[in-house]
């Protein structure tokens, strides 16, 4: 009998250890999900960032694009000279604003006390 209580206790032992052991996987199963999750998140947060300025690109390239089909011509030339050069034609008059406030005969903070003064009635 002692011989089969030995095996008897070898068998617990053994099943302890297949236990623990798999206890043991378990564990580090979860903790490496735990990071592979964060990795995740991180490589998301990566990706929205990118494509984000992948839009802003595209959008600057169709605006440059835009811009290129029109270089050459005469109306894209007349508006770089008016806007960068002050061009004028032969008798065309130039008038600058050299205090836009005044257009409206009030000031700036005056405007904004008048439009407060209208969302009030």
């Amino acid at each position: 009998m002692n011989g089969h209580s030995s095996a008897w206790q070898r068998g617990i032992l053994r099943w302890r250890y297949l236990v623990v052991m798999l206890l043991l996987l378990f564990l580090a199963f979860f903790l490496v999900m735990r990071g592979v999750n964060s990795d995740k998140a991180d490589v998301e947060a990566a990706y929205a960032q990118s494509y984000r300025e992948l839009l802003l690109t595209q959008e600057a390239y169709n605006a440059l694009s835009a811009e290129l089909d029109q270089v050459g011509s005469s109306s894209y030339i007349e508006n770089v000279a008016r806007q960068n050069f002050s061009f004028l034609w032969e008798g065309e008059l130039r008038f600058e604003i050299t205090n836009p406030e005044n257009l409206n005969g009030y000031t700036y903070e005056e405007m904004q006390i008048l439009q407060e003064e209208r969302k009030l009635k």
